[in-house]
């Protein structure tokens, strides 16, 4: 098991739900793992793999949302803040509910998400980050594609770490944490 610094970048992430993939990518993109205990660029390409695995299914949308945000968040920072990562939130048959993994289309201010259907399955929402480069919570253009689209948007900002969900059948955002 790689051993961390105590510098406060190291610290932060620790603190924040620890989560395991967040951990891995913020130490390898941040040096808080030494040269010699393991290659960054290997590491964040398993942590990255292991994110293309992860389940984020439930029987809440915004528990869904919630598990698949946490890990866009770290994504995000371990790609340095710079980049929105985003995915789609799919309603199953049975009324379940399931994500796709965090993904990123190397914007700052937008990001485009795909996700494959199985039968009677039908896209419903869309999580994404927002960078310390676009405003905390739902923009304008968040409300109006989530409008368009009829879907749940879920953002969690990275300069806040507040999360927050919009409902395009009544108009209303749900602050969902901060930090979230």
């Amino acid at each position: 098991m790689p051993k961390y610094k105590g510098n406060s970048d190291c610290g932060r992430t620790r603190s924040w739900r620890g989560w395991a993939i967040g951990i891995v990518l913020s130490a390898a993109t941040s040096g808080c793992l030494s040269q010699d205990e393991i290659d960054g660029e290997d590491l964040q390409e398993q942590a990255l793999g292991q994110l293309e695995q992860a389940l984020y299914d439930s029987s809440d949308i915004r528990t869904t949302a919630g598990s698949a945000m946490v890990d866009a968040y770290f994504a995000t920072l371990a790609d340095g803040d710079a980049f929105e990562y985003c995915g789609l939130i799919v309603k199953k048959p049975a009324g379940d509910f399931r994500a796709g993994a965090p993904k990123t289309s190397r914007l700052s201010l937008k990001c485009a998400a795909t996700i494959s259907l199985a039968t009677g399955e039908k896209v419903v929402g869309y999580y994404h980050t927002h960078t310390a480069a676009s405003l905390p919570g739902i923009s304008t253009a968040d409300k109006q594609e989530s409008i368009a689209t009829k879907r749940e948007y879920f953002v969690l900002s990275t300069a806040t770490g507040c999360g927050e969900q919009y409902s395009p059948s009544t108009g209303v955002i749900t602050n969902l944490g901060c930090p979230f």
